[in-house]
């Protein structure tokens, strides 16, 4: 065995550990840490206050003279208790996707949660936070689905990538996304620019859309695409649960 081919298969024995061990020893050893972080900000912002408080009433002269200290130091630990919910947040979001990746049992799944999830996901993909503009349409009401929660989490993962391969580099691109219960479905609906004459992400998407439908086709599910130049719509029937 080359060095080269040494090499892949070293690769490829990380890959496969990769969700099923390494990820959930990453989010474990990251936790402990940011709940520390978030813990003492907090008290740090209470303490402030109640300190502050005192002096008022104890030494009014001297908060006077130092109001705008004190007012500094209220700001930057709001500051920094604000960017750790947002850490929390993703890291929330990345941890919620890797469970969802390990689960293989079948369950009752929220799709609206779950398709917000997947969205919030991908914009760990830095061109397509900065290069798409989302719209996300809500919708009003419960949208059940069943099934291993990892065959749509790869699912969703799979038509956000094909469609952010169907736009086109060095442009800002725009994506609806949007849900609605129709007949015994729920129904997904990505409309979103097309390359035209710009180069494509990659190559290879329509690979990725058919694979994308050989795992839902089994569940129920289809996929329907309509060109609308300059966009696309691309739709998803999942099956409600009954």
């Amino acid at each position: 065995m080359t060095a080269e081919e040494s090499l892949k298969s070293i690769l490829d024995t990380f890959k496969e550990s990769f969700i099923g061990e390494l990820v959930p020893g990453i989010v474990h050893n990251f936790a402990n840490p940011l709940n520390g972080i978030m813990g003492r900000a907090q008290i740090m912002e209470r303490r402030l206050k109640e300190m502050i408080a005192r002096f008022e009433k104890e030494h009014p002269a001297i908060t006077a003279e130092y109001t705008p200290v004190f007012e500094k130091l209220k700001r930057d630990i709001s500051a920094i208790n604000q960017e750790s919910d947002r850490f929390f947040s993703m890291f929330r979001d990345v941890s919620d996707k890797f469970n969802a990746l390990q689960c293989a049992t079948v369950e009752r799944i929220d799709f609206a949660r779950l398709l917000s999830l997947e969205l919030r996901f991908a914009e760990h993909y830095l061109e397509f936070k900065h290069g798409v503009i989302k719209e996300m349409v809500p919708f009003d009401g419960q949208l059940e689905i069943q099934g291993p929660p990892r065959i749509y989490s790869v699912a969703l993962w799979g038509l956000f990538r094909y469609v952010h391969q169907r736009m086109g580099k060095g442009k800002t691109n725009r994506l609806k996304v949007e849900v609605a219960k129709e007949a015994e479905c729920v129904r997904l609906d990505l409309t979103y620019d097309v390359a035209g004459n710009v180069p494509l992400m990659e190559a290879g998407y329509e690979g990725l859309l058919k694979n994308v439908s050989d795992i839902l086709s089994p569940r129920g599910a289809k996929i329907e695409v309509k060109s609308l130049p300059p966009q696309e719509v691309l739709s998803v029937f999942f099956p409600l649960l009954s």
